[in-house]
């Protein structure tokens, strides 16, 4: 669960292959990998994070559930499954680990569906 930086790390397994996420104290790196290869990277400095939480929503007409935020006020899906144990057992993980700040910052909207 952690590395030995002390970040937290979170393995989750999707429909195309695995996303690793790391959450150190300055950052959370978000790995994506298709068989054995890291075909994907993305990092999010922690004071643009915003609104990150667990959610469902309607998408090309089925339910979906994930874990969605928002960075520099542009909406990111962290992880979308369509089952919630998965999603729901990593977005607490995260939490547990680093209180993103939940407020928005003057002007900025809401997540929408």
């Amino acid at each position: 669960m952690t590395n030995l930086d002390g970040a937290l790390q979170v393995n989750v397994g999707t429909l195309f292959g695995r996303q690793l996420i790391l959450i150190s104290k300055d950052k959370m790196e978000v790995q994506t990998w298709f068989f054995g290869f890291q075909i994907g990277r993305k990092d999010y400095a922690h004071e643009h994070i915003r609104e990150l939480r667990y959610e469902e929503w309607m998408e090309h007409g089925s339910r979906t559930c994930g874990i969605r935020f928002k960075y520099q006020g542009v909406l990111h899906v962290l992880i979308k499954s369509a089952h919630e144990t998965d999603s729901l057992r990593t977005v607490v993980r995260i939490i547990n680990v680093y209180r993103f700040s939940h407020s928005l910052p003057v002007g900025e909207q809401p997540l929408s569906t």
